[in-house]
């Protein structure tokens, strides 16, 4: 079925190789997506990176909950993150290993 969709391609047939396309999705399985938010895996998130650069700038963390609109809970949650995905010592550190 690839094949014909490449072939209906090379030969200008645009509908013939949309209907190919779209019955060789029907038969391949449904694409597994996990729910929720992408993950940022080893990279800081922007909300991370938020937080990191207010705490190596000296903020604790219920100031930076105060500016972010945040709870002091979710701020530290934030701030352990982005200390073991820059793996600084410190949060004055934060910056400095920041990528």
């Amino acid at each position: 079925m690839r094949r014909c969709v490449e072939q209906y391609t090379e030969l200008g047939a645009v509908y013939d190789a949309a209907r190919a396309r779209t019955l060789l999705r029907s038969h391949q399985p449904p694409e597994v997506r996990r729910p929720g938010r992408p993950a940022f895996d080893d990279r800081l998130s922007p909300r991370e990176r938020e937080v990191a650069e207010l705490a190596a700038r000296g903020l604790m963390n219920r100031e930076i909950a105060v500016v972010l609109h945040l709870s002091p809970r979710t701020v530290e949650q934030h701030v352990a993150r982005a200390l073991r995905k820059t793996g600084a010592l410190s949060r004055r550190d934060l910056l400095r290993t920041s990528p």
